[in-house]
């Protein structure tokens, strides 16, 4: 029989690690970032792919993909790439995923990337910074978390209520700062009864309602201290969660408001700047990350998502100085050495690539994304039992990772290690059934061993999952 030559594998990288390995095909981006707290694969548009076929990959809806992609009607073209939802990928709260918007590190899937984001992801936010939107950046801080929004805005409201309101209003901050929410609440509800004006109780009311995700009770409450005491801070806030509402224009409305009351507001340029990231609109995000820079000149997180909007223009020099200036700043932004990583990684400079996601395992040593992308690099060298070590280390912080399994398949593969190879690529299948690059190259491995008609079976799901390159295969080696 004659044999089939090996599809490259591709590899995804996490955090803000843009870059993605080669080696047998696989099903998702290679590719995820973080912005404005959320993870993204960022897929590349192929010759004869749908929006369809593509948000039935990734198991989303395909409204979802046109809502994250506004311009996908005009820009639905080959070579250009669309953002995906990423919900099977968790979001370090420390690099990966970050509260604000910014692009921070990258993380490779099938080898994969984290705004300072898990593919090739940047992540955005403290801890999330660490691989976006996929092979994306990890932007360093794209949402902001209640506890965040409180410090921001508490001093920012003077309105006091009687002695008795202010007594329950004390009562619901400690249940609030002991994340009891629900007493909380009722604290701040029998404060406002007390005061019917008592801002500050609206205000953490509408705190506790972000926390618990219910936003429309949140914009109330806010709503509410606006027509008690206005302030730039109330308006950002209230941005922020139009923003989780993915109200993006409206979001955006109330940023600029923010700015407009108080123009010297380095936090409300940082999240317009993350709006920006999202749309696709790169060096309107420059600007803005700009201006938050020349208020606060030791914003790390801005420099990181300016880095990672540099690195989506290709202007990977900018990038990678951005980068390093986030790290002069705060040393331990573990998601914005992986991002270098994917930088260098893309242009091909693997020996730095490994030192920059080796810096950001030490300071985070259970960054599964850093070392899923470091093994990435490993296999570039054809150093797989390098990559299958890393690839191990990825699976034992994290079990549930499908892409670690998939591309420590394909390292396995490398060294003809047939049976283990299969065994990872059930693995990766088991935890994500729709995985078509899984079934894909498990079914090439098969073929490797003579078993065509499973090899057969495998490339007829692929193909049912929207993997075009499984139909090549089934036309040469099946009946």
């Amino acid at each position: 029989m004659k044999k089939i030559q090996l599809i490259p594998l591709l590899f995804f990288v996490f955090f803000f690690v843009e870059g993605i390995s080669q080696n047998v095909t696989y099903q998702k981006s290679n590719m995820i970032e973080t912005i404005n707290g959320k993870q993204y694969y960022i897929h590349t548009i192929k010759t004869g792919q749908t929006l369809y076929s593509i948000a039935r990959a990734y198991d989303v809806k395909a409204g979802e993909v046109m809502a994250e992609n506004p311009e996908w009607k005009t820009n639905f073209l080959p070579g250009r790439t669309l953002k995906i939802p990423a919900h099977d990928v968790k979001i370090s709260s420390s690099v990966t995923t970050t509260p604000v918007t910014s692009n921070t590190s990258t993380e490779e899937k099938n080898n994969v990337i984290t705004t300072s984001s898990v593919k090739d992801e940047e992540i955005k936010k403290a801890e999330a910074l660490a691989n976006e939107h996929e092979s994306k950046y990890t932007n360093a801080k794209t949402t902001i978390s209640a506890e965040e929004q409180e410090q921001l805005t508490r001093e920012a409201i003077t309105s006091v209520g009687s002695q008795e309101a202010q007594l329950l209003y004390n009562q619901g901050i400690a249940l609030f700062d002991q994340n009891r929410f629900n007493e909380a609440l009722q604290k701040f509800n029998e404060a406002i009864t007390a005061s019917p004006d008592f801002a500050k109780a609206f205000y953490n009311r509408g705190l506790v309602h972000f926390k618990l995700k219910n936003y429309d009770h949140a914009i109330n409450n806010y709503n509410k201290v606006l027509e008690i005491e206005p302030s730039e801070k109330i308006y950002f806030s209230r941005g922020l969660v139009k923003y989780e509402m993915k109200d993006i224009e409206n979001a955006l409305q109330d940023y600029n408001k923010a700015i407009e009351i108080n123009p010297n507001y380095a936090e409300a340029y940082y999240y317009k700047g993350g709006v920006g990231f999202e749309m696709a609109e790169y060096n309107t995000a420059i600007d803005d990350y700009t201006k938050a820079i020349s208020i606060k000149p030791d914003y790390a997180y801005a420099y990181n998502d300016r880095a990672s909007a540099k690195r989506k223009l290709e202007d990977y020099q900018g990038a990678l100085e951005d980068y390093k200036k986030a790290i002069e700043i705060n040393p331990n932004l573990a998601f914005s050495y992986n991002n270098i990583g994917s930088v260098k990684k893309k242009v091909e400079n693997y020996e730095e690539a490994i030192e920059n996601y080796s810096t950001a395992i030490k300071l985070k040593p259970d960054y599964y994304i850093a070392y899923n992308n470091r093994g990435s690099v490993k296999f570039e060298l054809e150093d797989y039992k390098g990559a299958i070590e890393d690839y191990n280390e990825a699976i034992k912080i994290n079990s549930q990772y499908a892409y670690a399994y998939n591309n420590r398949a394909n390292a396995k593969h490398k060294i003809e290690d047939y049976q283990g190879a299969i065994a990872d690529y059930n693995k990766a299948i088991e935890l994500d059934a729709e995985y078509g690059y899984a079934y894909l190259n498990r079914g090439i491995t098969k073929e490797m061993i003579k078993k065509v008609e499973e090899a057969c079976a495998d490339w007829e799901k692929a193909i049912s999952l929207g993997i075009d390159t499984a139909e090549k295969y089934k036309k040469i080696q099946c009946k």
